[in-house]
Formats: C-alpha cells, sequence, structure tokens
C-alpha cells in the first residue's frame, strides 16, 4: 500500500509523494535516533489520514490519539510511539521532538498539541525552547488557531536574543497573514518591514542545506509584499532568487535532497499563481511540470494541471491530468473523478458526466459538488432516476448538518 506510513507506519513498499518521505525519516528517527533535529517541514492537511483511511475501508485505524490503536493492529514503529507517549515526560528533549515530528508528519495536530506544549513546558536551554515555540506556533497553525499561532510567534519576536529566529518567526506571521488575503495590507507591510531589519542583521548565507533552505524559504516569504502591491515583476525577480537558491542546495544525504525538495515544491506553487496572475499560461503549464517531476505521486499537482488545462479548455488535457490524478490514487480518488465529470460536461457529454459524478459520490460519502452538477443534469438530461435522487438526498444530508453547525455555534 503506497500510503501505508499514514496507517500505521508500516513500511510502504512503495514510492509515495514527498510528505510520506518525512514521514518516513521521522519514523526512522524514532526506532534509531542519530542526533538529527527533524523538521516540519511539508505537512500533510489535517483531513490526509482520515481520508486515506477511509479510501482504504480501515476505519479500525481511524482515531486522533495513537495509542487507540489496538495493540494487535500495531507495527513495530508504532508500538515505539505509544511507548515513548507513555514515557515523555522522562524522554530528552531531543527525543521529544522526534515524537512531535512523527505526529506531525502523520498528521495528526490534535494528539501534536499537547506533546508541542509539554516540550515549551519544560526546563530547556534557550535554543531548544526557541525551536518548541515555532514548532508549537506551526501545529496551531494547521489546527486553525492562527491568534494562538500568532501570540507564540509574537512572543519570540519580542524575546528572542537570536536574528535568526525573529525572523523566521516574523516571516512565518508575514506568510499567515498573506495567505488571509486580508482586506487591509498594513500589517503585512509592517511585519516585511520588520522582516527584512531582522535579515540584515544575520550573517551572510552560508553553503550548507539549512542555511540555503532558509534564504530561499525567506525570499520566497517576501515576494508576497510586491505580489500585494501588483508589482510582478518585482515578486517574479525574488522567485527567481528563491528559485536560485534552492537549486543550489546540497543533496549529499536523504535529508538534505528532503529540504531541498520541501523547499521547491511551495516554490513552485508560488510561481504557478505568479504566472496565473501574468496570464502566462505555458508558464503556469510549465512549473506545474516541475511540481508534478518533483512529486510524481502526489495527486493534488495532477489535479492542479488539469485546472490550468481546463481553464484554457483544453479539455483533452485536462481530462488526461485529472486521469493521473485518478491513476495516483488516495486521497483524491473522488475529486479526480468529479473533474472528468466536469469536462465531459464541458463537451456537452451528460452520460459520461453523470458517471464521472456518480463515481465521485460513491468514493466520497461526503462530497456535495457531484450531487449539485448530477442534481442539475437530471433537469434537462436523460440521467437515471436513481441517481437523481441520490443526489438529492446528498444534498438534504449536507443541508440539515450545515444548519445543525449553525445552530450548535449559535448556542
Amino acid at each position: 500500500m503506497r500510503l501505508r506510513p499514514y496507517v500505521d507506519l508500516g513500511d510502504a513498499g512503495l514510492s509515495g509523494p514527498v510528505h510520506q518521505l518525512g514521514l518516513e525519516l521521522a519514523r526512522d528517527l524514532l526506532l534509531d535516533d542519530d542526533g538529527t533535529r527533524p523538521s516540519l517541514r511539508t505537512l500533510p492537511a489535517p483531513e490526509f489520514r482520515s481520508r486515506v483511511i477511509g479510501d482504504a475501508g480501515l476505519a479500525q485505524y481511524s482515531f486522533s490519539d495513537p495509542e487507540q490503536l489496538p495493540a494487535r493492529l500495531r507495527s513495530p514503529a508504532w508500538h515505539s510511539l505509544v511507548s515513548q507517549l507513555d514515557a515523555f515526560d522522562r524522554l530528552g528533549v531531543q527525543r521529544q521532538f522526534i515524537v512531535l515530528s512523527v505526529l506531525c508528519r502523520l498528521g495528526l495536530f490534535d494528539a501534536a498539541q499537547p506533546v508541542a506544549q509539554a516540550i515549551l513546558g519544560r526546563d530547556q536551554p534557550t535554543q531548544d525552547a526557541e525551536q518548541a515555540t515555532l514548532a508549537a506556533a506551526y501545529v496551531e497553525q494547521k489546527l486553525g488557531d492562527d491568534a494562538a499561532s500568532t501570540q507564540l510567534l509574537t512572543s519570540l519576536v519580542e524575546a528572542s536574543d537570536n536574528a535568526r529566529v525573529r525572523t523566521i518567526a516574523t516571516v512565518t506571521m508575514l506568510v499567515a497573514a498573506a495567505k488571509a488575503r486580508p482586506t487591509r495590507l498594513d500589517d503585512v507591510y509592517a511585519l516585511a518591514a520588520r522582516a527584512e531589519a531582522e535579515k540584515a542583521r544575520l550573517d551572510e548565507v552560508g553553503s550548507d542545506a539549512a542555511s540555503l533552505a532558509f534564504e530561499s524559504w525567506y525570499l520566497r516569504g517576501m515576494s508576497f509584499v510586491p505580489f500585494f502591491r501588483r508589482d510582478l515583476a518585482a515578486t517574479a525577480e525574488l522567485l527567481d532568487a528563491a528559485e536560485s537558491v534552492a537549486e543550489r542546495i546540497p543533496q549529499s544525504t536523504p535529508r538534505d535532497a528532503l529540504a531541498a525538495t520541501e523547499t521547491l515544491l511551495p516554490l513552485y506553487e508560488t510561481r504557478i499563481k505568479v504566472k496565473i496572475a501574468l496570464e502566462d499560461h505555458a508558464g503556469a503549464c510549465a512549473y506545474a511540470g516541475r511540481l508534478i517531476r518533483l512529486d510524481p505521486y502526489n495527486p493534488k499537482h495532477h489535479i492542479q494541471l488539469g485546472h490550468l488545462h481546463f481553464a484554457a479548455d483544453d479539455l483533452d488535457a485536462a481530462e488526461a491530468a485529472y486521469g493521473r490524478a485518478f491513476e495516483t490514487g488516495s486521497p483524491c480518488t473522488a475529486v479526480a473523478s468529479f473533474f472528468v465529470g466536469c469536462v465531459h460536461e464541458r463537451r456537452g457529454d451528460p452520460t459520461r458526466a453523470a458517471a464521472a459524478y456518480v463515481a465521485s459520490l460513491l468514493r466520497d460519502e461526503g462530497a456535495v459538488s457531484p450531487a449539485r452538477h448530477l442534481l442539475r443534469l437530471g433537469t434537462s438530461h436523460a440521467v437515471d432516476a436513481s441517481d437523481v435522487e441520490h443526489a438529492r438526498s446528498r444534498l438534504a444530508t449536507a443541508r440539515a448538518v450545515l444548519t445543525a453547525r449553525r445552530s450548535e455555534g449559535r448556542a
């Protein structure tokens, strides 16, 4: 099973997406610590693991607490994870960071949150405390608590004597603020000015993987400022510099190679957005192709390429890209089927569109978009009545759930 590490930390036997490689390296440290401090880059979305488990029909592995997995189902690595969680207060800080990294790489952020807080609360050297604060802030971001994350990062900016740490904290807040698409940009610009001032206090960039990855990450973060100002030429200049630095990251070890890849992936994604803003379709497709070559087993990259072709009305290319996303597998088979249906619908082929929408609904019990499209097709085309009724029932259920959630919010 390609994504097996997300199920029980076992061996996949097949190549997977880049973030799986990060999980496998963290798992290996769990079993055999070589003194390397693991990173928290390129983490999966919080819902990633549950989707993988749902696609595979492995409900017994669905939980938020690692200790809930029955002993008979635990791989050796999972046994080690649970044992170290049980003895967490007695572990050294290095091993505590490894446990935190494994939980984050699994996408178990609810379990990672108290672990990060426990590391924060221990008496430790300043460097470890600062790394713990950054890690805790990252976990809060993944859980959607931007206020808690900002509070932790602001405390670092105000208290740390390390200009590099202050730069990391400030740029992290800058990127989060930019991604939130604020209506007022004063806070973004103020963070950018602070980041630039902190970065100016640092020495010249080193040639090691960590230093080059940091420099490229910083340049990409700063590119959000001219992008918001619609200065696309200045944005491209910063991204050119970031890409040039990232391409110099040495890849002599698996961890250095991972650092290089994890630096380039978000950079290419940003470059695609800028190419779209420049209305450079060929350039956007070129970077989407680079993403796929760098991370071929991540279906979302194939879907992104499909979207680019779909927007350009190149339906054959779009269908091919969505088809590759489907073939790559979990957790995007349902959404890939849906987009194949969109291609057929635009072509004026309601029969094949309906079949794709039905396939999407069968693969994702919570899907709403294919139900809407199927219902719309059913009003004007000869679509199987049972499929239309299934879509109508799905939408009614979704509305009921949404109404209940709104009522709970008002209570």
